[in-house]
């Protein structure tokens, strides 16, 4: 029985890593921008075009995270401040995103367990 317990408070309590995805909303023009932090991968996608996407790395300090494609062409800045919006809907985001320092829309982020 302590061998049965002690390697269930081994599976309660062990470490689960997790990816995380953000994902933000923007208008004018209409967009969405999504960063995959296991792929560590930007992806933009707009009505009536191709998804584009591009290797990225990403730094955090703080309460912002910074995602910048490896090429410099794309940066996505994420603030949690609980005051995020896509600029059409009353929907209030967890966080605020900042598209290549032009674009602010809302964001929320989605944590998946890793595969093993």
């Amino acid at each position: 029985m302590k061998h049965v317990l002690a390697g269930f408070v081994t599976i309660l309590f062990a470490p689960t890593a997790f990816a995380t995805t953000y994902w933000c909303n923007f208008t004018e023009p209409f967009q969405q921008v999504t960063y995959d932090t296991e792929m560590h991968e930007l992806a933009l996608t707009r009505p009536m075009e191709e998804l584009v996407t591009w290797p990225s790395t990403h730094t955090k300090v703080g309460n912002f995270l910074t995602a910048k494609s490896i090429n410099g062409e794309a940066k996505l800045r994420i603030q949690l401040n609980k005051k995020g919006s896509d600029g059409m809907s009353d929907t209030v985001y967890q966080y605020e995103g900042v598209w290549n320092d032009q674009l602010v829309g809302g964001c929320n982020m989605q944590k998946t367990p890793r595969p093993e």
